[in-house]
């Protein structure tokens, strides 16, 4: 675009030196005419021409219209310069003005480009601080039943949704059921044991079945939109699958919202991330649940395991227990009872009576199974200090520790020694081909293994023929 001013056809130069030549002009005019005057002859051409021959000063008056016009030429010309200067100051000036004004739009376009990525910028860390929260949430908690209302809260304030559920599969994969939700009519719909057939009703149904995700950005026209009457702000629905590693769908994430298409580009991302959280918290908690259950099957297994192996210990060893005092050890295999022995038994505590004699009656517990007791009893009035106890209880608990050490290694030798007789036996048996030899060798063999007893062998619906050890 030129901002050049426009300008006239002719420049001051000329203009100031026509103006000067001929302003010069008047100087012999009036110069002849003075001189035709003083002569006192008539004003006419002849005498004005005769004047200028007559007098010599009038001569130089001529030179009047040369000497103004180049001087005032000589002004033009510095009028012309000063008018370009200015032109060239003002031509700058719109220039700068054009920039400035470029500038300005500039910035004002940075600054919004940088007021948008300041939000874009706060509303990710907004989310990334959901998912951390959503983290927090499942490394605090392994209860099932505790953290899925916790996340259900956590993805409803950070992301100002209208209701967010979880459901999960049942065991036949039949149902979804609604498993934890933030609303009020989420709560309604626990309350109930709200669930929706798989591949049949609604969003979720679709979801559930397909292992798909699916968004209803205006519920009021999708097709598949189950109409909930215990949510009846609905405007916009997502639901998304929470696959394992596997790519098994165990559950879906089910987030609703009052406003219509309130699902973007980066809230899906988000989202999507939050749900295999959630599928991983899932099976985490399912598998804790899973173990802890193993573990307390197989700890009150091996406790009962324990009780009989002890109460077969005593029975084979003939034993009650250990009275020692002084230097003698005696042993007796009718129980005795023991000062404090119901309220050791009840409570499991120690217990400490101070009499004539001052004694204590202490539990002996492996594995946090009581197995017996044991009674020290002093001289005099005695008062039992805690480092007294602490000792005594510490070597009572490697006391039975040892015994039950010793136990399990007596009868793993047993059980190997079992093993070994029984695949003696079955070697020497299954040497045989003929069958009154293997029937033979079989009871021969049972009947060394138990010595001084009587074997018969007898194959059913055959009553005459046989074998026998005795």
């Amino acid at each position: 675009m030129d901002n050049t001013p426009n300008r006239s056809w002719i420049n001051e130069t000329t203009r100031y030196a026509i103006y000067g030549a001929l302003f010069g002009a008047t100087f012999p005019v009036i110069g002849t005419m003075a001189r035709v005057l003083l002569l006192r002859i008539p004003i006419n051409l002849s005498n004005m021409v005769y004047a200028q021959s007559q007098d010599p000063l009038l001569w130089v008056v001529d030179t009047a219209p040369i000497v103004l016009g180049i001087f005032a030429a000589y002004a033009g010309l510095k009028q012309d310069q000063m008018t370009g200067i200015n032109e060239k100051l003002l031509y700058s000036k719109r220039e700068l003005e054009i920039n400035q004004e470029n500038l300005e739009k500039r910035v004002a376009a940075r600054t919004a480009e940088l007021a948008e990525a300041n939000a874009n910028t706060e509303r990710r860390a907004k989310q990334f601080e959901s998912i951390a929260q959503v983290s927090r949430v499942i490394s605090q908690t392994q209860n099932l039943q505790d953290i899925l209302p916790q996340i259900t809260q956590v993805i409803s304030q950070q992301f100002d949704y209208y209701h967010v559920g979880i459901f999960l599969l049942d065991a036949n994969k039949e149902y979804a059921v609604l498993s934890a939700a933030n609303s009020s009519g989420g709560q309604r719909m626990l309350d109930r044991n709200h669930k929706l057939r798989v591949g049949q009703v609604g969003i979720v149904g679709y979801v559930a079945e397909s292992a798909k995700p699916r968004i209803a950005l205006d519920t009021g026209v999708d097709a598949i939109y189950f109409n909930n009457p215990d949510l009846p702000e609905t405007r916009s629905e997502m639901a998304l699958p929470l696959l394992e590693a596997s790519g098994q769908i165990i559950g879906v994430l089910d987030i609703q919202s009052t406003e219509p298409d309130a699902f973007n580009r980066e809230n899906i991302e988000i989202l999507t991330i939050m749900s295999d959280q959630v599928t991983v918290t899932i099976s985490n908690a399912r598998l804790y649940e899973e173990t802890q259950r193993n573990l307390i099957e197989a700890d009150l297994l091996y406790r009962r395991n324990m009780q009989a192996g002890w109460r077969k210990l005593i029975q084979s060893k003939k034993i009650a227990g250990v009275r020692h005092s002084g230097i003698k050890s005696n042993i007796y295999t009718n129980p005795v009872e023991l000062p404090g022995e119901e309220e050791v038994t009840r409570s499991g505590a120690i217990h400490i009576e101070y009499d004539s004699q001052s004694q204590m009656t202490l539990p002996i517990k492996l594995r946090g199974e009581m197995v017996g007791m044991l009674n020290v009893k002093a001289d005099q009035d005695r008062q039992w200090s805690s480092d007294e106890v602490d000792v005594i209880t510490a070597i009572v608990e490697r006391a039975a520790l040892a015994i039950e050490n010793a136990r399990l290694l007596t009868e793993s030798r047993k059980a190997a020694e079992k093993e070994r007789v029984v695949g003696e036996i079955s070697a020497k048996v299954s040497s045989y081909t003929n069958r009154d030899n293997i029937l033979q060798a079989a009871v021969v063999e049972i009947g060394r293994a138990l010595p001084g007893a009587e074997v018969v062998l007898q194959i059913q619906g055959n009553t005459k023929s046989g074998a026998n050890a005795g």
